[in-house]
C-alpha cells in the first residue's frame, strides 16, 4: 500500500510522502520515483505525443485533441512545435538548475552531490517537492539550506519557471517577432508576481518574531526564507523552515496559495492563476454591475 502511495504521489507530483525518500528507498527506488516525477510533471500525454513524433508515426485526431488540452494550446497547427518546446525546455532548464545546485552539493556531499543535484532540480521544476536530504535529518527538506542563497534562488526559479506553463514559454520566446503578449501570458505573469510578493510580505510580517520559524535568523535570511515559503506552496512542497512551527494565520494563508496553485499547462496544480483572476474580475464586475 505504501509503495502504491509513493508511486501515486510521485506521478501526481504532490510531494506527500509516507517514508523519507533517502532513508527508506534504495538508489533504484529513488530512480523510479524520479522517473515518475518527470513523467507526471511533463504529462503522460505530452510525452507520448513527443515520442510519436520522434518515431514519425501518425497521430489520430482524438489523440491530437488530448495533447492539445495537455499543453493548454488553442491551435492544433502549432501542436508539434509546442510539444517539442515542452521537452527541450524541460531538459534545458532542469540541466541548468542541476549544474547550479551542483556547485553547492558536490563540495558538501562529494560525487553523490551530482545525483542530489539532478534529483532536486527535476523535483523542483516539476513542482513535486520530494527530496533526498534525509541524509541530513529525515523529513528535513531544505531546512539545512535556509541560509544558502544559491540553493534557495535556484530552486525558487525552477519552481516558478515550471509553474508558468509551456504556452507562456512559447509566447515569451516569440515576443521578439510578434511584439505582443497574449492576455493569458500577461495574466499569468501578473498574478504570479503579485502572489509571490504578497506571500513573502505576509510570511515576513506574521512570522518575524516567531521563535519556531524566523525569529533567530538574520534579516537577510528572514527575507530569503519568506520568499521561499511564498514560492513553494504554489504546489512545490519544499520548505526551509519548520512548517509545524508557523502561526495559524500563516498556515491559512499558505492554504490559499496552495489552493490557487500555478498556471494552466504547467507542471503545477491548483485551480490555476487564470481561474483565480477570472473569479476576482467576476466579483469586481458584479459589484460594479458590469458583465
Amino acid at each position: 500500500l505504501n509503495a502504491l502511495f509513493s508511486a501515486t504521489t510521485s506521478t501526481c507530483v504532490t510531494g506527500l510522502v509516507v517514508y523519507d525518500t533517502f532513508s527508506h528507498w534504495s538508489l533504484f527506488g529513488q530512480g523510479v520515483i524520479l522517473i515518475l516525477i518527470q513523467i507526471g510533471g511533463i504529462g503522460l500525454v505530452t510525452l507520448a505525443t513527443f515520442f510519436t513524433y520522434i518515431m514519425r508515426q501518425k497521430i489520430g485526431l482524438n489523440n491530437m485533441v488530448l495533447a492539445q488540452e495537455s499543453v493548454n494550446t488553442n491551435s492544433i497547427r502549432n501542436l508539434n512545435s509546442l510539444v517539442k518546446l515542452v521537452i527541450v525546455s524541460t531538459l534545458v532548464v532542469e540541466l541548468a538548475g542541476a549544474m547550479l545546485l551542483a556547485t553547492r552539493f558536490i563540495p558538501r556531499y562529494g560525487a553523490e552531490g551530482i545525483w542530489i543535484s539532478i534529483f532536486t532540480a527535476i523535483s523542483a521544476y516539476c513542482n513535486a517537492g520530494i527530496d533526498v536530504f534525509g541524509r541530513e535529518t529525515p523529513f528535513s527538506s531544505l531546512t539545512h539550506f535556509s541560509d544558502d542563497v544559491v540553493v534557495n534562488v535556484t530552486i525558487m526559479l525552477l519552481i516558478i519557471i515550471g509553474g508558468l506553463g509551456f504556452v507562456v514559454f512559447q509566447d515569451i520566446l516569440s515576443y521578439r517577432k510578434n511584439r505582443h503578449l497574449m492576455l493569458h501570458t500577461r495574466t499569468v505573469l501578473l498574478v504570479t508576481g503579485f502572489l509571490i510578493i504578497m506571500g513573502a510580505v505576509v510570511f515576513f510580517l506574521v512570522e518575524y518574531n516567531n521563535p519556531g520559524t524566523l525569529k533567530n535568523m538574520p534579516l537577510g535570511q528572514k527575507i530569503l526564507a519568506s520568499f521561499f515559503q511564498s514560492v513553494t506552496p504554489r504546489t512545490a512542497g519544499f520548505n526551509t523552515v519548520d512548517l509545524a512551527g508557523m502561526h495559524d494565520p500563516t498556515k491559512l494563508f499558505m492554504c490559499v496559495l496552495m489552493f490557487i496553485g500555478a498556471a494552466p499547462g504547467s507542471t503545477g496544480g491548483g485551480i490555476k492563476v487564470t481561474t483565480f483572476m477570472v473569479l476576482i474580475m467576476t466579483v469586481i464586475g458584479t459589484l460594479r454591475n458590469k458583465t
